[in-house]
């Protein structure tokens, strides 16, 4: 994303196309990445980490290699392909980008270090547009979207296996409050039948408890 303008020119001049129809791949990038926030926001919340970044991996590799295949090819390709390229490279980059954010919160929220965490996860996200422009240098335009779509997706293949997810925890501690509240309701209602029992010198009828309340 932030490595964009570093080839941009070449990808212009290698396609023959003009400069206003090479920014829109930029745009469309872009659009993928920030305007699909709030679905892959959703896709995270419901899915966990694990599904996301294997999710990335994949529209990641399959719009990384359908714009190193157009480039690649002898025969002309429609810009078409490219834009949904670059539009599947924004929000699977994205997607991961959610899932490590996600994921990285979780880990640090009960510390004090959730703010060093996240800084070095953000500086990193950023900071990898200079990755770009060296793996630009050595390999050029056209294997350049191949080694990022193999790079990309093995980042996310990592992030599958070691990040972890709380929802399941959540879920356990939900399930031992409605237990809880189930109990409290169990011992009020117990109470409440063994009232009318109470007679004069205020004892509880031991065998009515036993017999009427505890089997139900």
């Amino acid at each position: 994303l932030y490595g964009f303008g570093r080839y941009s020119p070449d990808l212009r001049d290698t396609l023959r196309i003009s400069h206003l129809q090479v920014q829109r791949f930029g745009i469309l990038l872009d659009t993928g990445n920030y305007v699909g926030h709030p679905l892959t926001g959703w896709f995270y919340d419901n899915w966990g980490p694990k599904v996301a970044c294997l999710s990335a991996a994949v529209v990641v590799f399959l719009s990384y290699g359908s714009i190193h295949l157009s480039l690649a090819s002898s025969w002309p390709n429609p810009l078409w392909i490219m834009d949904l390229g670059f539009v599947g490279v924004g929000f699977g980059s994205g997607l991961g980008w959610i899932a490590g954010l996600g994921s990285t919160k979780e880990q640090f929220l009960s510390t004090p270090h959730l703010g060093h965490a996240v800084s070095v996860l953000v500086a990193g996200y950023e900071l990898s547009s200079i990755l770009v422009g060296i793996s630009y240098h050595y390999v050029g335009l056209r294997s350049l979207f191949l080694l990022w779509a193999c790079l990309v997706a093995a980042v996310n293949i990592l992030g599958a296996a070691f990040f972890t997810h709380k929802g399941q925890d959540k879920q356990s501690t939900s399930s031992y409050a409605d237990e809880a509240r189930d109990e409290g309701d169990l011992v009020h209602e117990y109470e409440s039948l063994a009232e009318p029992r109470i007679g004069v010198n205020n004892y509880v009828d031991a065998n009515y408890l036993h017999e009427k309340i505890l089997p139900e």
